[in-house]
Parts: structure tokens; sequence; C-alpha cells
């Protein structure tokens, strides 16, 4: 399927066949009240023609334009980043001649809003919920289970292969008790 510019293309170009072809040289055609020889159609036909032809080399000649930005462009935003870091070291960061050159001077940081604080711990909280994420005296605060033994019992051919049960943990030995 044609573009339609394509096709409008492809239209003007019957319509020149045409008029070359079947038209009489000596004919006189009136369009849109002025009149207008068979000559006269054809360089007005091939004129809009070469409009064509000139806009396709354009589209052309830019895509290529655009292919090479796009090639340089990344090596180039590198140099202009390390440009412009050497001027803030240069001039300094809080420098009002790096307007100049475009920059800004650092700003002060803007402080939150105590809607944003709020949002926020409430967020932290929800994410260490959902990863079950302790703190030292959460953790500190949970038994720990010391000194947990295991009895491995193996029965004869009726019985099964091997079953583990764990006895119970034998409580710590005092010193001096």
């Amino acid at each position: 399927m044609q573009s339609n510019k394509s096709a409008v293309e492809a239209k003007w170009k019957k319509v020149r066949d045409g008029v070359a072809e079947v038209l009489p040289a000596g004919t006189v055609l009136v369009v849109d009240g002025q009149s207008y020889s068979q000559a006269q159609l054809l360089a007005k036909i091939d004129g809009m023609t070469s409009l064509f032809t000139t806009a396709e080399s354009a589209k052309g000649s830019a895509t290529a334009a655009v292919q090479a930005v796009r090639q340089a462009l990344p090596a180039n935003l590198q140099w202009m980043v390390g440009l412009v870091a050497v001027l803030k070291h240069t001039l300094g960061v809080s420098s009002p001649l790096l307007a100049a050159f475009g920059l800004g001077p650092k700003g002060a940081k803007v402080p939150r809003t105590a809607q944003q604080k709020a949002l926020s711990a409430a967020k932290q909280s929800a994410t260490r919920k959902v990863r079950h994420v302790l703190g030292a005296k959460q953790r500190a605060a949970i038994p720990r289970v010391q000194n947990l033994e295991l009895q491995v019992v193996t029965q004869g051919a009726g019985g099964a292969a091997g079953s583990v049960s764990p006895t119970p943990p034998t409580p710590p030995k005092v010193a001096g008790a």
C-alpha cells in the first residue's frame, strides 16, 4: 500500500503523461479562469513533481543528519558533562558567573513538608513489615533456644527406615548450684 504522498505524486506523473501524450500541441485549456497551453500545463506539472523530488532528497539528507547526531551524541554528552564539572570546579558551585554558561548556582536543599515526611515514614514502616525487617532491640527480644539436641532412632525391618525425634533441651548448668 502506497503512502498518501506517493499516491499523490504518482497521480501527478500520470496526469503529466496524459497531457504530453493525449493533448495536441496547440491545445489551450482554461483552468480556474486562466488559459494554459500544453507547454504551460507541462511546465506547471513539472514544477509540482520537482517539489516532490526535492522533498524526497531533503528527507534523505535530514535522515542522514539525524543519524549522525544520534551516533555523535553519547560521546559529546560525556564531554559536555566533563566541561560542566570543570567549570563548576574552576568557578565554584555557587558562583554567579555560572549563569553566563547557562548553569545555575547550586541552590539550597528544599525542606520536605510534614505531609511528605509522614508519607515517607508510612512507606518505610510498610516496607519493613513486608520484608520482616527487625531492629536490633526487636531481634534481642526474641527468645533463643539453646542446647537443642536431636536423637536419631532407627527401627528394624517392620518400621520406617529411619526417623528423627527431637528431645527436649537440657537446661543449662549453672556453676555453683
